[in-house]
């Protein structure tokens, strides 16, 4: 641990912050609408699928009757 505190550098640790808060600023821009896009459509169709279920599952249950 010490080590790492001897050799800690100022400029590098400036360059990557700037990198850092670079790269997230760009998946900001391009990545997260589609992604959250994705995520949200998944949930649609897993909400929509467990519907058609019940639905088919009472309608099985009238039948049985």
């Amino acid at each position: 641990m010490e080590k790492l505190i001897e050799d800690f550098s100022v400029g590098l640790f400036f360059w990557q912050l700037v990198l850092f808060v670079g790269l997230v600023l760009l998946l900001k821009k391009f990545a997260w609408k589609p992604i959250l896009d994705s995520v949200n459509e998944r949930e649609d169709g897993i909400k929509n699928a467990l519907a058609s279920a019940e639905e088919a599952k009472k309608r099985n249950a009238k039948f049985k009757c």
